[in-house]
């Protein structure tokens, strides 16, 4: 019997300093990046092909002449044959143009 109420007690007192301790919280970590996230990245030294100003889309051929299309907000004013420098967010080739930016002429106009 006095062992019975050892345990008892033990199991009460074990049971209770658990109950008391609180979980830890973990360090939150960012979310992993995927491809398609905001990172920027540029690309440089790509001819503008076409300008569509109504849209804000604009497609430019790199020198190993992959073509790429990117949105911009202020269009106007870059034409057909500039070679420009392109900071962008989103994926190259995607369904939807890349947003650039930035749009710089290239330093080897």
């Amino acid at each position: 019997m006095k062992k019975l109420a050892a345990i008892l007690v033990f199991v009460s007192l074990a049971g209770s300093a658990v109950a008391d301790k609180k979980p830890t919280p973990k360090p939150t970590e960012a979310p992993a990046r995927t491809k398609d996230s905001a990172t920027m990245s540029s690309i440089r030294n790509l001819r503008i092909t076409q300008v569509n100003e109504k849209d804000k889309v604009f497609a430019a051929v790199a020198a190993d002449g992959k073509e790429y299309r990117f949105t911009f907000l202020k269009i106007e004013g870059w034409k057909v044959g500039s070679v420009v420098d392109v900071t962008y967010t989103g994926t190259l080739g995607g369904p939807k143009p890349a947003m650039a930016s930035n749009l710089n002429l290239s330093k080897s106009n």
